[in-house]
């Protein structure tokens, strides 16, 4: 019973163990991106739903949401888009099927192949997370509350990876902008 009790307790602390590893690495690997990403910003259209088990969050529709490049592609795939990061607005400057070798960033995204050739782009990322309160103003006034200030995402993008680091209305964080709307 003895030597039960020890095997029982090793296995368990090494469960433990790799468990905590695991979040560590997940934990580590969004915030690589964050410290060493390369900045895009993306223009967005915002939209406020509330869901009751994940809280309340912006979707975030981007404006580039579709190209037309030409070239060959399968019907449904992973891709790889390079941005042209010279204007306000980061523009994709061209889409791979393989990761590009050259030192520009770039973004693992999933895509459709239509038949004319134009690409539907669905990015890894889609929610932005606020806090309650805030959220909440967004939602009373949502409709109107976006449509004279232009929204954009920054985001950091790491080896194929992209994380929200903002939302921007204006030039300032959306958190700021509710409070200053308040």
């Amino acid at each position: 019973m003895n030597r039960f009790k020890k095997h029982f307790l090793a296995a368990f602390f090494t469960l433990c163990v790799m468990q905590l590893i695991a979040v560590i690495y997940m934990v580590a690997k969004y915030e690589s991106v964050l410290l060493f990403g390369d900045v895009i910003i993306l223009k967005a259209e915002p939209i406020d739903p509330y869901d009751p088990f994940r809280g309340r969050y912006i979707t975030l529709n981007f404006e580039q949401r579709r190209i037309n490049i030409n070239k060959h592609f399968n019907e449904t795939s992973d891709f790889f888009i390079t941005f042209n990061n010279e204007g306000k607005f980061a523009i994709i400057d061209d889409i791979f099927d393989v990761p590009p070798q050259d030192e520009r960033p770039y973004l693992k995204v999933k895509g459709y192949v239509y038949v004319d050739g134009e690409i539907s782009i669905t990015y890894p990322f889609n929610r932005f997370y606020m806090q309650e309160d805030l959220a909440q103003y967004v939602d009373m006034r949502q409709w109107n509350f976006f449509n004279n200030n232009e929204v954009s995402v920054k985001i950091r993008v790491l080896n194929g990876k992209g994380v929200i680091e903002n939302v921007v209305v204006g030039n300032v964080s959306i958190s700021e902008f509710i409070k200053n709307q308040k």
